[in-house]
């Protein structure tokens, strides 16, 4: 039994060469198969047998075992905006079995509500929200109690509010700021039984923590007490407790607190003493414990930390060394890894990265020329899907990885 076995080869490059079932290759001498090249994704492969000169016959029979395996995979999913120019499909959310997202079509309706089919493998705006060529920008979107929610304009007059789509139709919530005043819903995340987000109300309050029951919308708490905002951002479940970016009139900046469904927000460290802010953002729950971006103002840039809900918060990783910014972003767990964009100083420009537990590496360079810039990272059919550009002449666009 001969069977082809995958060798060294230069990077971007597949070297394969029949073996004797002992793992001897075998000589010159022997009918062989040789390749070593790049085999196109959409290419045929072809298996030639080249007898020796001299021989008196011309059969043979042969019995190849070939297992092949891609230590990554990257695909776009959909060109939405055919072309050069960019859909950049954002906000994406996993609603009825589809993934929905904003994005620009070239159908003259602005940025809308889109849809991803796994089935037919293709997408289609689900809704106008702002009809006419305007563009609603549908943004933060959540599921929630069988509905998807997300924060847009749909030209009623009461600015960009809390709307929510039922698979048909969409439709916007009580006017959280009324009249024609924003009240820019944020970081939509569900928690004990309610929708929580950041939000500007129409009372004395900048913006601050609210929720809403599917029903009515209700203020929960005015961290930055006045007309300030504390800006509650990037809002996590974590350990039975809602954990967020925030600044209060402590004066310790902005940085991570907590809220338990029932008492007041509290502050959970001060990674940047002072009038420092650390920022705390993108935070995603891994392995047990709370991830997120940070910067510490210990001389290593924003870079990768953790948090276990109980200890001080410790930096993981310094992806990019030194003072240089590995600014992860989008943070989301996949295959047992956390994924995340990032930028290191090996001249790769910023690309998916993942961290394991213990280490952290480069997934793979998608745009050779530039910046990929994945982003809006998330699982859906077993792959992960983000925006990214290519550098394949689409612009920015539906991409997805495969793994493993």
């Amino acid at each position: 039994t001969l069977s082809v076995r995958v060798f060294n080869a230069p990077a971007n490059e597949l070297a394969m060469g029949i073996v004797a079932s002992n793992g001897t290759n075998l000589k010159s001498q022997d009918s062989t198969l040789t390749f070593n090249g790049t085999i196109p994704s959409t290419g045929d492969t072809n298996i030639d047998i080249v007898a020796v000169s001299g021989s008196s016959t011309k059969t043979f029979t042969l019995e190849v075992t070939l297992t092949t395996q891609q230590t990554s995979s990257f695909e776009r999913a959909a060109d939405i905006n055919p072309g050069v120019n960019s859909s950049d499909p954002a906000y994406l959310a996993v609603f009825n079995g589809q993934l929905f997202f904003r994005a620009t079509g070239n159908d003259n309706a602005g940025a809308e509500l889109w849809k991803f089919d796994p089935t037919t493998k293709t997408p289609s705006r689900a809704a106008d929200v702002m009809p006419g060529t305007g563009s609603g920008s549908p943004s933060y979107l959540a599921t929630y109690k069988g509905e998807l929610y997300f924060r847009a304009n749909g030209n009623d007059g009461a600015g960009t509010e809390l709307w929510r789509f039922n698979g048909s139709n969409p439709g916007r919530m009580p006017d959280i700021n009324n009249g024609p005043g924003d009240s820019n819903p944020a970081y939509l995340t569900v928690f004990n039984d309610r929708l929580y987000f950041s939000a500007k109300g129409g009372d004395s309050t900048g913006v601050e923590l609210w929720r809403t029951d599917g029903v009515a919308v209700e203020l929960v708490a005015d961290i930055l007490t006045g007309s300030g905002d504390s800006n509650p951002s990037y809002l996590t479940v974590f350990n039975n407790a809602l954990y967020f970016s925030a600044v209060s009139t402590d004066g310790k900046g902005v940085e991570l607190w907590k809220y338990d469904g029932t008492n007041a927000p509290t502050r959970v460290s001060d990674l940047n003493p002072d009038l420092g802010n650390s920022n705390p953002s993108y935070l995603a729950v891994f392995n047990s414990a709370l991830y997120f971006a940070a910067n510490a103002n210990d001389g290593k840039g924003i870079e990768l930390w953790k948090y276990d809900g109980t200890n001080t918060p410790t930096r993981v990783t310094d992806i990019n060394p030194e003072a240089g910014d590995a600014a992860p972003a989008f943070l989301t767990v996949f295959n047992n890894a956390l994924y995340f964009s990032a930028i290191s100083n090996d001249g790769k420009g910023i690309e998916l990265w993942k961290y394991d537990g213990s280490n952290a590496k480069l997934v793979g360079d998608l745009n050779t020329v530039g910046n990929s810039s994945p982003s809006y990272l998330v699982v859906f059919n077993n792959e992960l899907f983000f925006q990214a550009n290519g550098n394949d002449n689409a612009g920015t666009e539906l991409w997805k990885f495969k793994g493993p």
